[in-house]
C-alpha cells in the first residue's frame, strides 16, 4: 500500500543545508579534548592522580564521541529534509565525492608527512607494503597488529568512512518503507529506524564487553557498529530539527530546549564528572574502564555528554545565550575550522615535544614528562601545522566538492 504524499509546493519551505553557526565551536571542543587526552597519556598524567585531574584527562577521549554525534547530525539532515519535503534524495555521486575529498587528501598528507619528517612512535611504524596499503585505505582496524600503527587515532576515520557508506543506504531504506507502508506521521518512522540503529550499537557493545570474543574486544571498538548509537543520537537531532523547520511554526519543545542551553551543558559536565570520578575507571591510556559493566555505562554516558553538548547548538537562536556566544567566539570557531588538521597531527607533535623535553621513553616503560610544557609545545606546533594543512591543502580541495552539482538536487546534496 502506498503512502499518499502532499505536493511539495504545499509544504512550508525548508532549508536543506542551513548554516549551524555553533558547530565549528563544537569541533574545537572535541579536538582539544583529544589533544588533552593523548598528552596526558604520553606524559603519565592519566596514570596517576595528577593534581586530581588524571581521571578527567583519561576520559577526555570523549571528544571522539562528540565528533561522531556531530557527523550523524550534519550528514543525515539533508537526507531527512529530502524525505520530509518529498524532494529527490541527495545525489549519491556528489555525496561520496565530497566525503572522499574531506577525509583522504589531508589524511594522506599527514600520514606521509609524519613518516618522512617526524616518524611514528616506537613500535607504531608501518612495516611493509601491506601495512602501508591498509593504512592508506583506512582498513587497518580489521587487523589487531595494525590497529594502533601509523597515525594511531586514525581508526576513528575508518568509523566515519563506514558511516558515510551506510548513510545513503539507510536513508534509501527508510524512504522505501515509507512508500510501501502507511505512515501518517513520517517522524515516527524516522525515529523508529534510529531506535533500531541505536539498539544495534548497544547490542554490539554488549557483545564486546560480555561476549568473551578476544578478537572482537581488541579491534571491535574501531568498527562502526560499536559507535552506531553515537551517530544515531546526532541523526535523531537532525530528524527533530528538520521536522520542526518544515512546520509553519517551530515545535514548542525545541524552543524550550534552545532557551536553556546552559543547563544542558551543566548536564554534560555532570555526566562527564560521573564517568571520570564515580565509575570505577582506569586512568590508563585505554578509553574504556576496567570491567564490562563499567565500560558499558561509560559508553552510555559518553553518548549523553554528546547529546547535551549539541542541544544548544541545534535548537534556539544562534546569537543568544552564553553557551552559543562561546561557540561562536572567533578563536574557538577558527580552531574548529582547522580541527581536522589538529586531530591528524597532534600525536606526532606530542612525540616531538617529549623528545625536546627529554621525556620520550622506550616501548614498555611508563610514560613520564612535564604535562604543561608538553601540552604547550604540542598545541603551538599542532595549530601551526593544522592551519597550513587547512589553507594550503584542505580548503582548496574542499572547493572542488560543489562542482558539477545538479540544480535540482543542490537543495539537499
Amino acid at each position: 500500500m502506498t503512502r499518499t504524499v502532499e505536493p511539495a509546493t504545499e509544504r512550508p519551505a525548508v532549508e536543506a543545508r542551513p548554516r549551524f553557526e555553533c558547530f565549528d565551536g563544537l569541533r574545537a571542543i572535541a579536538a582539544i579534548a583529544i589533544v588533552l587526552h593523548h598528552t596526558g597519556a604520553a606524559t603519565g598524567a592519566t596514570s596517576r592522580d595528577w593534581r586530581g585531574a588524571g581521571d578527567f584527562l583519561a576520559r577526555a577521549d570523549i571528544g571522539l564521541s562528540i565528533f561522531f554525534v556531530i557527523s550523524g547530525f550534519l550528514l543525515y539532515r539533508p537526507f531527512v529534509v529530502a524525505h520530509l519535503a518529498d524532494w529527490p534524495r541527495p545525489a549519491t555521486r556528489a555525496y561520496f565525492r565530497r566525503r572522499f575529498l574531506r577525509i583522504f587528501p589531508a589524511y594522506w598528507a599527514a600520514l606521509i608527512g609524519i613518516a618522512l619528517f617526524i616518524g611514528f612512535y616506537q613500535g607504531q611504524q608501518l612495516n611493509g607494503m601491506w601495512s602501508w596499503i591498509s593504512h592508506l585505505l583506512l582498513i587497518q582496524v580489521y587487523q589487531p597488529d595494525q590497529f594502533f600503527r601509523g597515525i594511531s587515532q586514525s581508526w576513528s576515520l575508518h568509523v566515519e568512512l563506514s558511516f558515510y557508506l551506510l548513510l545513503p543506504v539507510y536513508a534509501w531504506a527508510v524512504r522505501r518503507v515509507a512508500q510501501r507502508v502507511v505512515f501518517r506521521n513520517p517522524l515516527r518512522l524516522e525515529l523508529a529506524g534510529l531506535a533500531v540503529l541505536a539498539a544495534v550499537g548497544l547490542v554490539f557493545n554488549a557483545a564486546i564487553q560480555w561476549g568473551g570474543w578476544l578478537y572482537l574486544s581488541r579491534v571491535g571498538v574501531g568498527w562502526l557498529p560499536a559507535n552506531l548509537d553515537f551517530f544515531a543520537i546526532g541523526m535523531a537531532l537532525a530528524v527533530i530539527s528538520a521536522w520542526s523547520a518544515q512546520r509553519e511554526s517551530p515545535l514548542p519543545i525545541t524552543e524550550r530546549i534552545g532557551r536553556i542551553g546552559g543547563w544542558w551543558w551543566l548536564g554534560a559536565g555532570v555526566a562527564f564528572w560521573i564517568v571520570a570520578k564515580e565509575i570505577d575507571v582506569s586512568t590508563a591510556i585505554t578509553r574504556v574502564p576496567d570491567t564490562g559493566l563499567d565500560r558499558y555505562v561509560a559508553h552510555l554516558l559518553y553518548g549523553l555528554v554528546g547529546l547535551f553538548l549539541l542541544l544548544p547548538a541545534v535548537f534556539g537562536t544562534a546569537r543568544k545565550g552564553v553557551v552559543r556566544s562561546f561557540l561562536r567566539f572567533g578563536p574557538v570557531v577558527w580552531l574548529g575550522v582547522i580541527s581536522y588538521g589538529i586531530y591528524l597531527w597532534h600525536q606526532a607533535w606530542i612525540k616531538v615535544a617529549l623528545q625536546w623535553t627529554d621525556s620520550l621513553v622506550a616501548e614498555g616503560q611508563l610514560p613520564r614528562g612535564p604535562f604543561w610544557v608538553v601540552l604547550a609545545i604540542t598545541m603551538a606546533t599542532t595549530i601551526v601545522t593544522a592551519a597550513v594543512s587547512y589553507y594550503a591543502l584542505e580548503r582548496p580541495i574542499l572547493r572542488l566538492k560543489n562542482r558539477r552539482r545538479s540544480p535540482v538536487r543542490d537543495r539537499v546534496g
